[in-house]
Parts: C-alpha cells; sequence; structure tokens
C-alpha cells in the first residue's frame, strides 16, 4: 500500500474507532443583573444622580434600587431575592438544601448522609460496620467500633474474621507474570538479541537493565510501543505486553488507535508512522 492508501484507511478506522473523552463543560457565570433606568436627555443629574435620588444604573446613595437591593442582590437586612443571606442561609439558618449551620438536616443527617453518631440511614458507619460491629454481610469485622470512630490502637475481637487461606493461595498462585518476565520471555523466543532490542526501540541501556534486574519496574506506556515495534509484535502479543504493565490500546487516544493499526496491519515501518502521526496532529516518536 502507498502513503495514501495508508492515510485512507487509517482515517477510516480512527472514525469507526475514536471515542472522545468527555469535556468538562463549566456553567457560564450568570450576567450580573444590572437595571437601568431610562430618563430623559433634558432630565438633570447632579453630582451622578436624578433629582429623585438614584443614578444612573438605579442606586441611590446608600448604594440601594428601588426596590431596596444593593449592587449585589441583597437588601438592607442582608438577604437576597430569594431569602438567603450571604453564606446562603436563610433568617431560620437554613440553607438552600435544607440542611442548618451545623451542618445537619431536619432529619440529623449531614450532607454525606450520616448522623451524628457516624451512621447512615441504614445504620452502618463509614466502615460499613453497625454499632455491633458487623457489616452488611452480617460478618463481624476485625477491628472494634470505639476503636474505628476513636482512631485509637485497635483491639482484636473474641471472633476474628475467617480467612479462607486455600482460596487466598490460589490467589496469589495464578497471578499474571509481570512485565519485565513477560518481555524477556518474549526476547527470548524473538529472533533477536537483548542488544538489538533497545538500540532498535531507541532506549537507554541503563533503562534496558533496570527493567531486566527489576521484576517491579513500571515503565512508561511509550515505552512499551517502543518494544512493541521494535520486537515487531502480533496484536494479541502486543496488548498482551501492555496488559503486564496496567496498560491496553485507548479508544479514546487517536495516538493508540494509530499505533494499534500499525500492529495489526504488521507495519512496524517507525518513519512512516510517524508521517501518520504528524498528518493526525499527534507527537511523534523521537
Amino acid at each position: 500500500m502507498n502513503r495514501e492508501e495508508i492515510f485512507s484507511r487509517l482515517n477510516t478506522y480512527i472514525s469507526e474507532n475514536y471515542v472522545p473523552k468527555p469535556k468538562k463543560i463549566s456553567s457560564p457565570r450568570p450576567p450580573r443583573r444590572i437595571e437601568r433606568v431610562k430618563h430623559k436627555q433634558e432630565e438633570d443629574y447632579e453630582s451622578g444622580f436624578h433629582k429623585e435620588g438614584f443614578d444612573w444604573f438605579g442606586y441611590d446613595k446608600d448604594g440601594y434600587d428601588k426596590a431596596g437591593f444593593d449592587r449585589d442582590g441583597y437588601n438592607r437586612s442582608g438577604y437576597d431575592r430569594e431569602g438567603y443571606d450571604k453564606e446562603g442561609y436563610d433568617r431560620f439558618g437554613v440553607d438552600r438544601y435544607g440542611y442548618k449551620r451545623d451542618g445537619y438536616n431536619k432529619h440529623g443527617f449531614d450532607r454525606n448522609g450520616y448522623n451524628r453518631d457516624g451512621y447512615d440511614r441504614e445504620g452502618y458507619d463509614e466502615s460499613g460496620y453497625d454499632r455491633n460491629g458487623y457489616d452488611r454481610n452480617g460478618k463481624r469485622g476485625l477491628i472494634n467500633r470505639s476503636a474505628r470512630l476513636t482512631n485509637r490502637r485497635p483491639s482484636l475481637l473474641s471472633e476474628p474474621w475467617e480467612i479462607d487461606l486455600e482460596d487466598l493461595e490460589e490467589i496469589v498462585e495464578n497471578k499474571q507474570p509481570s512485565f519485565s518476565d513477560m518481555l524477556f520471555d518474549i526476547i527470548w523466543h524473538s529472533k533477536y538479541e537483548e542488544v538489538e532490542v533497545y538500540k532498535k526501540a531507541r532506549i537507554d541501556r541503563k533503562l534496558f537493565s533496570k527493567i531486566r534486574s527489576d521484576e517491579n519496574y513500571h515503565p512508561r506506556k511509550i515505552t512499551i510501543f517502543r518494544l512493541i515495534l521494535a520486537l515487531e509484535l502480533d496484536i494479541e502479543d502486543a496488548e498482551a505486553l501492555l496488559n503486564s504493565a496496567g496498560y491496553s490500546f485507548s479508544n479514546s487516544s487517536q495516538f493508540d488507535l494509530i499505533v494499534k493499526f500499525f500492529v495489526k496491519q504488521h507495519n512496524y515501518d517507525v518513519a512512516l508512522l510517524n508521517d501518520m502521526l504528524h498528518k493526525f496532529g499527534e507527537k511523534m516518536f523521537d
């Protein structure tokens, strides 16, 4: 395929798979309510005020309009047109959402849904335990309630939490191989030597040595992309290598979709890939 055909197929592939990230929509700032008073041209304004005592914007010398509200929308008692003060409370000390100044509503619950004792409407605290120390499934916790609420050193209960060690051992034994293990296993079965790989991927030798010596090392996503292209992996091995480091090809990233397209086509020409990335306005490989 020539470059025009690749660009056309790549454009179709991205348009079918690209999922744009949701944009944060900020609420527009409400316009300031300014009630202008229309006056006749022949009326005389002394020191900026009309003979009735109001300026061009309809406010008197004290800063209040005819309805008794200042420029910020508050009357002489400090309340707006809805009856709330600058802190958002009405004359009874309740805000727009029904919460008093102490943070609790008329039912005794705060904004997070907990009462003064720290329990929600179902009787559970923030840790998910009731007053007797049982969770929603009826199991008793390892830490008692008083220790959780007072942040003191926890004490063990007479009925400890039961752990199925066999299930836990099975889960630990079936863990996936680390990124380092999977990478060097792929290199071992490939046609390339280690030196060829990090030189072709344009990765520093010290970084490559760190990946090999530290199985818990977490590389950057762009580093894994370089290794995928250098090793000429198919799409299954590429996705497995990404998953071993906690990554995946994202459908909300044009960069990821372009790299995925080239890997699916078994095209590992970095120069051509950079050309396509540039046409779509993405950052290119070094």
